[in-house]
């Protein structure tokens, strides 16, 4: 349990956390635009989901500062 308090282990999945939220939403946009989505729906789609990123990245934070 030790291990899991240690900086360089919630750096790491500070890290591993980020790429994950950046890799799924990304994922369901090139999803929308091979369906034919485009335009201002795209846009706002986007937004949405760069939002919805940015808050689970928070929350994810705050989770693992907890460890310490």
């Amino acid at each position: 349990m030790a291990r899991l308090a240690s900086p360089p282990f919630i750096a790491l999945d500070s890290v591993l956390l980020a790429a994950a939220l950046f890799h799924g939403p990304n994922g369901v946009r090139v999803v929308a635009t091979d369906l034919g989505l485009g335009g201002a729906r795209l846009r706002i789609l986007s937004w949405a989901l760069l939002v919805l990123g940015m808050a689970g990245l928070a929350y994810g934070t705050y989770a693992l500062m907890s460890f310490l």
